[in-house]
């Protein structure tokens, strides 16, 4: 979705006029993040890795003794699979990661070749009842619309083993 550059308004709208402008203007937000994360992945990535981010890892080394098992995993906003998915693909036998942004999952099939990685909303993505024994969504959920977000959840603990 490109959006052409606006000039500066010079008109002196104000109050009710201005909010029906700005109403006059719809932004889906999920295509917002896509479009953002397309744009932005390789930057992301780098301020990542300078910020030392192994928070993902210890997260994740804390909840492997409740798993029952390590056959398989699901990460939900993987973006390019170095962090959280790169760490589930060492301890897991299958892993399956989800991000909205094309550009970033992309990149993640080129990196890591034996993770099956979707491009798609992770509301919309459909799996089996009990397909996974850990399901990780790092930073991610944050995106969604605050009323998409129970539904989710719930979908997430169908898939949980």
């Amino acid at each position: 979705m490109d959006v052409p550059p606006q000039a500066p308004c010079t008109c002196s709208c104000t109050g009710t006029a201005l909010r029906h402008r700005v109403a006059r203007v719809s932004v889906d937000p999920k295509r917002m993040v896509a479009d953002g994360y397309d744009a932005i992945f390789d930057r992301y990535e780098r301020w990542e890795e300078e910020q030392g981010d192994g928070a993902r890892g210890a997260r994740i080394d804390a909840v492997l003794p409740l798993v029952p098992s390590r056959r398989s995993a699901l990460d939900l906003g993987c973006g390019t699979g170095t962090k959280a998915t790169a760490y589930l693909a060492r301890e897991f036998d299958a892993v399956t990661a989800v991000d909205i942004s094309a550009r970033s999952i992309e990149v993640a099939r080129q990196r890591m070749p034996g993770v099956d990685f979707l491009a798609g909303d992770m509301t919309r993505v459909e799996f089996p009842a009990e397909a996974f024994d850990l399901v990780t969504a790092f930073y991610s959920v944050l995106h969604l619309p605050a009323g998409e977000q129970p539904g989710l959840v719930a979908r997430v603990a169908s898939w949980l083993v």
